[in-house]
């Protein structure tokens, strides 16, 4: 099991940050689907784009992320970190 750190723009001055701790392939995009499961479980729907969102065009490609069970797109701002850490 791989731990990762997983840091992304809030669009405030704080940027959001979870640990995550990925099974499976343990890559990063695991870590990336397994946080957009949990902000999903959580009700964190602020955090994620529609499809009309992403069809308007208001945002760029850079400005979010797809994963999870649902093919969310997790809004980073531009903003995304990744790295693996220490367990």
């Amino acid at each position: 099991m791989k731990n990762y750190k997983i840091v992304f723009g809030s669009g405030l001055v704080y940027p959001h940050e979870f640990l995550i701790a990925a099974e499976g392939f343990e890559c990063e995009q695991d870590a990336i689907d397994i946080l957009i499961n949990q902000l999903e479980s959580k009700g964190y729907h602020g955090l994620f784009l529609t499809q009309e969102d992403i069809d308007s065009g208001a945002y760029g490609e850079d400005e979010y992320i797809t994963g999870g069970n649902h093919g969310l797109y997790l809004h980073h701002n531009g903003s995304l970190i990744i790295e693996e850490v220490a367990s």
